[in-house]
This record gives structure tokens, sequence and C-alpha cells, in this order.
């Protein structure tokens, strides 16, 4: 099977984007690294299903709750508060106001209680 053509079925069947996908010719290279590629055992479904649903509904959960502890802080006047969450030219409250317009859980009291939430 030909990588290229490998990962387009992944991405159908994961319902991934395929540009989010390495080129063929990287994960070519990368392969030579491993040697025998018959030896890369696969990750089970249920992983996947973990690290998705970290992905969809856990890190916005989490990012949501920092940035309103940081206008709590930034409300209470603590020194600093205003530049948590600020990274490189980039709004990171806008990121999580999309993660949760995108149908994220917008509160903790979800019910709906992974692992990575209970953190």
């Amino acid at each position: 099977v030909k990588l290229g053509a490998a990962c387009a079925q992944v991405a159908q069947e994961s319902n991934i984007p395929l540009q989010d996908f390495p080129s063929a010719e990287n994960l070519t290279e990368l392969f030579r690294k491993f040697g025998d590629v018959k030896t890369i055992k696969p990750v089970p479904s249920s992983l996947f299903r973990a690290a998705e649903e970290a992905l969809n509904t856990d890190i916005p959960v989490l990012l949501e709750r920092v940035a309103s502890e940081r206008e709590e802080m930034i409300q209470q006047g603590i020194p600093g508060a205003d530049g948590l969450l600020k990274g490189k030219g980039s709004g990171h409250n806008e990121q999580v106001a999309t993660a949760t317009e995108k149908g994220a859980p917008a509160t903790r009291d979800s019910k709906k209680v992974s692992p990575m939430s209970q953190a």
C-alpha cells in the first residue's frame, strides 16, 4: 500500500483532514528511521477515541477554565494576570470562544466526565 493512499484511507475512516497528515515524503523518511515497518504495532482504536475526546472536549473545557480564572485574577487586580494566556501575537481567548462556539462544552458541569476533565 502506498503511503499517500494509506493516509487518505485513515483520514477518511477517522474523520481527520488529510492536510493534518505529513507528506508521503516525510513519512517515508520517518519510516526509514524506524527500520522494518512490520515491527510497528498498530495503535488501539480506544487510544484514538481517548485522544479525540481530549482534543474535542477536555482541552476546550480546560482552556475555558483558565480564561475564566484569568479574568477573575484581572478583576481582583492581581499583578501580571493580564499577561496570562497571551502568546506571540495570538488571541487565546478568541480560540476558547471559537472552541465553545463549535460545540465544545462551555461549562465545567458537563454530564459527560472523562479522566482528563477530572484533572
